[in-house]
C-alpha cells in the first residue's frame, strides 16, 4: 500500500459529496469525496477525528481514527485498513484488544436515543452517520465479546443489527439476537447479498435501518 507524505486530516469542514454507488446486488469500489472513499462527507470524518494516513492505486487506504470510551476519554488511536475486496482490518497502535470496547459509543450515547444501530466496521459506522443515523456503534468484526454486550445494554433498550449481508455477518446476527433478545428490544436489518453498510447509498441506508 503506497503511503503518502502526511496524513490528511479531515478537511475544512465543507461538505462535499461525491456520487454514491448504489450497491443493491453491484458492491462496488470506493469513492472519493474530499479525498474519502465511499462518499463520506469531510464533515463527518472531521467528527469522528479522523485521518486519512495511506492510500493504494488499487483503491485500498488507511485512516487512523482516536478510540473513547462512553464519557468520552480518550483510549488510543486505532488504524483501520479496507482493501480492494472490502474487508476492513483495524489495530490498536498501542496493542489494546478492540473486543474490549465499542466504537463511536459516546457519540451514539450523546444522541440520547433509546435505540443503537449496530455494524460490524468503522468505515461502515462513518458511512451510516454521514446518512444521518448517528446513533450508529461499531464492535470491530462480525462478532460481539461480553464486554461490548455489556455496554450496549447498559446504554440502550433498542437495538437495530446491521451487519454484512454475508456467511459471517447472518451468523452474528443470530448469535446477537439470541443473547440481547432477554435484555432489550431487538430487530435486524437485511442488506444486499455480500454487501457491507459502506457501499450503500444514504438512500439505502436510511431505507435499511430506520425504515426497518
Amino acid at each position: 500500500m503506497a503511503k503518502d507524505e502526511q496524513p490528511k486530516t479531515a478537511g475544512s469542514g465543507k461538505d462535499e459529496r461525491a456520487a454514491e454507488p448504489d450497491a443493491r446486488g453491484h458492491p462496488s469500489a470506493p469513492v472519493a469525496s474530499q479525498g474519502w472513499p465511499f462518499g463520506i462527507s469531510a464533515n463527518t470524518a472531521q467528527s469522528f477525528e479522523a485521518q486519512l494516513v495511506g492510500t493504494g492505486e488499487d483503491g485500498s487506504y488507511s485512516t487512523r481514527l482516536p478510540l473513547r470510551s462512553a464519557t468520552g476519554v480518550l483510549i488510543g488511536h486505532i488504524v483501520c485498513s479496507v482493501g480492494q475486496a472490502g474487508a476492513e482490518e483495524c489495530i490498536h497502535e498501542a496493542g489494546v484488544v478492540l473486543a474490549e470496547y465499542v466504537f463511536n459509543l459516546q457519540q451514539a450515547i450523546a444522541t440520547g436515543r433509546e435505540e443503537v444501530i449496530v455494524v460490524e466496521g468503522v468505515v461502515d459506522c462513518m458511512k451510516v452517520h454521514d446518512a444521518g443515523l448517528k446513533n450508529v456503534i461499531a464492535l470491530f468484526g462480525a462478532a460481539m465479546s461480553e464486554t461490548q454486550e455489556q455496554a450496549i445494554v447498559e446504554h440502550f433498550s433498542k437495538i437495530l443489527l446491521g451487519f454484512d449481508g454475508d456467511d459471517a455477518g447472518w451468523k452474528a446476527t443470530q448469535d446477537c439476537v439470541q443473547r440481547l433478545a432477554c435484555q432489550g428490544f431487538v430487530k435486524a436489518a437485511v442488506l444486499p447479498s455480500n454487501a457491507h453498510p459502506r457501499q450503500l447509498s444514504h438512500r439505502e441506508i436510511v431505507d435499511t435501518f430506520a425504515n426497518t
